[in-house]
């Protein structure tokens, strides 16, 4: 048996399609984002890209929130995005992500006690 890396899997050899696929997406969608080597502020994306509802005013607290997220690390970040404002189970998430459901779990209880430090500072 050789020490090389494993052979990568297909989408019939997972037992979670979908999240096979989530996680292609995410990988593609993290190294587009390395490529540019910069991010755009949500403060300078249109409205319509914030989380917030096309239509709604955002409260003081969700600006406050939203100007929060911009400054959390991308691990913390992209795990609340991903619950919250698309509304993934933390099970589902630990798939996209290839880590346990507890790993997630601890790595979403992390960046809401962060986003709530700065948000209420």
């Amino acid at each position: 048996m050789g020490t090389g890396a494993a052979a990568p899997r297909t989408p019939s050899e997972d037992p979670h399609p979908v999240g096979f696929f989530l996680k292609i997406a995410r990988n593609l969608s993290i190294n587009h984002l390395k490529s540019r080597r910069h991010h755009t502020p949500l403060a300078l994306l249109p409205e319509s890209a914030h989380p917030v509802a096309q239509g709604e005013r955002a409260s003081e607290l969700e600006e406050r929130i939203l100007t929060s997220l911009e400054h959390l690390s991308f691990e913390h970040r992209e795990v609340l995005i991903l619950n919250i404002y698309c509304g993934y189970r933390m099970e589902e998430i630990a798939v996209m992500l290839g880590k346990s459901p507890e790993a997630i779990w601890k790595r979403a209880s992390r960046a809401r006690t962060e986003l709530r430090r700065m948000v209420t500072r």
